[in-house]
Order: C-alpha cells, then structure tokens, then sequence
C-alpha cells in the first residue's frame, strides 16, 4: 500500500507584513533613494555592482561579524521597499517635484540663491529620505513613529534633526552614502531606553552637493557639535540665513571626516556630557 508522504513547511517562521513606515499601510513599493530624474545628472562609473556592509558597535567595540551585501548596478540605484505606493506616488511624489528645480542646479554645482522657502522644501525633501533609509534595517532607526505620521500628514520636520548642506568637487562623493545610528547615554550609566537607538548620521552626495543630516532624542542636537565635525557644513533646518550657492566646497577629507564622526566617536566614547 503507498503512503502519502505529508510535506512539512520546516522550521521557517512566517514573514511578519511589511507596513508603510509612514501610514502603517500595505501594498508596498520600492522607492529610489537617488529618483531616477537624477541619475542623468549624476556621474556614472559604470560599475555592475556595489556593495552595502553593516557594522553594529557596542561598548566601543564590534559586537558582532560584519554584514556585507552585494548589489547589482550603480550605487544610485539603491531602492528600498518601506513605503507604500499611495504614499510614494502620492504625497511624496509631490515633494520630489517641488524639489526637483531646487536640487537640480545644487546637483550640477550652477549658481541659486536659497531663501528660507528653498531651504525649506530641501530640508523637507532630505528628511524624507532620512527617514526612509534609516529602516535600512530593522530596529536601526531613530524617528519615532508618532513623527513619521506628523511629517506623514504635515511634513513637520522633528525637532531633533538638523541638516547641512555644502558644495564639493570629490568624485567619490558625488554618488556615495554613509549612514551611523547608536544609543547614546548622556550618564555613565546607560539608561533604560525601549525605543532603541537614538542619535544617527547621514550623509551622502548627490553629484556636487553633499548632504549631512543627524539626529538626537536624547539632548539638543546641537550639542553634538562639539563632539562631531560638521560646523563648516552650512546648516539649512532650522533655517538661520539665506545662502548664496555653491558656498562650502569643502575638502575630501572634511566630507569623510563628517560623515564618519558617529562612528568615530562611538569606539571612543561610552557616554556623552551633553
């Protein structure tokens, strides 16, 4: 007599549902962090690939083995799937279309005068993609979720955010991203924290303009400046003077410098007197 052999699913847990990380809803889509309008404008070396590495640090050291991921194409056509398509063909689409003509001429290094109406939808346009790549990966990032659904509705920027700005000419930097998220205690003694991280760095490039945003819930987040390197970086939110574009042009080692100063100041930090 032949037996029906049963098949068994295994031991994999079921997939938990993604939800749009700014109304909660489903039907997800990918969203480009460099938009495709860009990348005419943004020199290609034609690589086939580029490839995303994960370094988690804990207690000045690194807690466990590096994650390395390889992506087919350029570094521009980086996508993440975190939003839903009503809200990444709708609301956000929007937002990208009244930063297009602000972005372009920062893009190609040309001449524009930012008044606080042009920092202002930069400002908006940068911390919407803050927010979308630092879920990067789970549990990395520091907004909370009640202001995503403000920025959602409003597209009120949290008071914790500050962004700059700048000018350069580096090649690397003209397609690049570096991201750092760390919980930082402002005590010897690290407090209960059930929101996970709260303090975050990104800065990435986009042809001639470099972009540093960063971020803290613990304190006011411009006492970080006297721990991180971006004081020559001119700041764009909270808006404080207008500018006359390019301004900055700083050096390649300035941009590394910045974009990697979580990162330095974790290994060699426990805690912050903010």
């Amino acid at each position: 007599m032949a037996h029906k052999r049963s098949r068994r699913s295994g031991n994999k847990k079921p997939q938990k549902m993604r939800l749009c990380i700014f109304c909660d809803q489903t039907g997800m889509s990918k969203e480009h962090f460099w938009p495709r309008w860009m990348h005419e404008l943004m020199p290609d070396p034609k690589t086939a690939s580029f490839t995303e590495q994960r370094i988690q640090i804990e207690n000045n050291r690194e807690s466990e083995p590096r994650k390395t991921r390889t992506r087919q194409g350029g570094t521009k056509n980086k996508t993440l799937r975190v939003v839903c398509k009503d809200c990444n063909s709708g609301w956000m689409s929007e937002l990208e279309n009244e930063a297009k003509p602000i972005l372009t001429p920062l893009i190609l290094g040309d001449p524009i005068f930012l008044d606080d109406y042009h920092q202002s939808v930069l400002a908006k346009w940068i911390t919407m993609k803050f927010m979308v790549v630092e879920h990067s990966y789970d549990n990395d990032h520091i907004t909370l979720k009640s202001d995503r659904s403000i920025f959602f509705q409003s597209q009120t920027i949290p008071d914790y955010i500050r962004i700059r700005v700048a000018a350069h000419s580096d090649a690397f930097w003209s397609r690049a991203f570096q991201r750092h998220s760390a919980t930082i205690s402002t005590t010897p003694i690290a407090p209960f924290n059930p929101t996970g991280r709260n303090t975050q760095t990104i800065a990435f490039g986009s042809g001639k303009l470099f972009v540093f945003v960063y971020g803290c819930r613990n304190k006011n987040p411009d006492e970080l400046l006297n721990f991180i390197r971006a004081d020559r970086i001119p700041k764009i939110h909270p808006f404080e003077r207008t500018l006359d574009w390019p301004i900055g042009d700083l050096a390649p080692k300035e941009l590394d410098h910045a974009a990697q100063s979580l990162e330095t100041l974790t290994k060699n930090a426990r805690w912050l007197p903010l």
